[in-house]
């Protein structure tokens, strides 16, 4: 669930009342952008960097990036508001499972983006065959999990 910590804003030199909120460890989900006015979309792409979308879908055993955030503590972490550093990379220090549908994808790399400020890259691989699609257009839901958290499942758009 989290840890409870008092929180106060102070503007101008004058503090509102505080108040209790949860701060967790983990708490990862996928960026999204409207692919249409109607629908929120995973920001997922393919190897040539293009958005998976239903009208370009994954191929099984496809290496695919997910753009997200929530991983947690880093290893070479860059300072606050500073580009994340390309060698070595600023990894998770935990690593994360990948589920699509019900299968395991291979993680590759869990860290944030060299030359970007606070974005995570996970880099994943597909497995050899997925679990059939659902829906119109098909989608499997894609889920990142790191210790005792999970994000909300984001449709990846398959054949």
């Amino acid at each position: 669930m989290g840890t409870p910590v008092q929180v106060a804003v102070v503007l101008n030199g004058t503090s509102s009342l505080p108040v209790m909120v949860q701060v967790s460890t983990y708490a990862p989900a996928v960026f999204g952008y409207y692919r249409v006015p109607t629908s929120t979309d995973p920001i997922i792409v393919h190897a040539d960097n293009t958005l998976v979308t239903p009208t370009s879908p994954v191929k099984a055993g496809e290496v695919l990036t997910i753009y997200a955030t929530g991983a947690g503590a880093l290893n070479n972490a860059p300072l606050d508001g500073q580009a994340a550093p390309s060698s070595p990379a600023a990894t998770t220090k935990s690593a994360p499972s990948v589920l699509v549908g019900t299968a395991a994808a291979t993680v590759q790399f869990s860290g944030l983006t060299p030359a970007s400020v606070g974005l995570l890259q996970i880099n994943i691989q597909l497995p050899a065959t997925l679990p059939a699609g659902t829906g119109t257009p098909h989608s499997l839901p894609l889920v990142i999990g790191f210790p005792g958290a999970s994000s909300t499942p984001v449709n990846l758009w398959v054949p």
